[in-house]
């Protein structure tokens, strides 16, 4: 169970970051569902579209594959290959036919803008935490691999945005290197 901040010790409660809740925007998912039957005709349509480039291009990979491995009586080996090769193309071919019809989709809108992305929001209070896990590693080399980091970030004047972490899991602190 995690210790609370003011359970620490004061020495290494000052280490501990202070917590900084963040608010989740509220975000409608569904707003196309009120624009009836053309936006409902459409989704179903990229539907089929994608089932249908998924399964051909699969189909003609497999059928393409097994002509190749077929030259003499396929091995059972050979079509154990066949099975997962035509497996690992089909999940390939879904992720492509799906960028396919975004691109299409993204091309046939009549305005320039049709991505609708959130205003960026200001980050500069925002700051990143550096975690560095160190389990049975020589401590003098990940102390150097540290100091050399702090060091760049001090000359690039952004230590204020950094927040630096060793997570150690070591069970004894007298252990070196496995």
């Amino acid at each position: 169970m995690p210790a609370e901040t003011g359970d620490l010790p004061p020495a290494r409660e000052a280490l501990v970051p202070q917590d900084s809740p963040r608010v989740m925007p509220e975000q409608v998912f569904w707003a196309d569902r009120h624009k009836g039957w053309r936006t409902h005709a459409r989704v179903q349509l990229a539907r089929v579209t994608l089932v249908l480039l998924w399964g051909l291009a699969s189909g003609a990979f497999a059928w393409t594959l097994y002509g190749v491995l077929s030259v003499e009586t396929p091995t059972v080996l050979q079509l154990v290959f066949w099975c997962l090769s035509t497996a690992c193309f089909a999940w390939v071919a879904v992720g492509s036919a799906s960028a396919l019809i975004g691109f299409v989709c993204l091309i046939a809108q009549k305005t320039t803008d049709t991505l609708l992305l959130p205003a960026p929001r200001a980050t500069a209070g925002a700051r990143t935490a550096l975690l560095f896990p160190v389990y049975r590693e020589d401590a003098a080399a990940v102390a150097a691999t540290v100091e050399a980091m702090c060091r760049e970030i001090v000359a690039a004047t952004a230590q204020d945005r950094f927040d630096v972490f060793i997570l150690s899991d070591t069970p004894n602190r007298g252990e070196r290197g496995a």
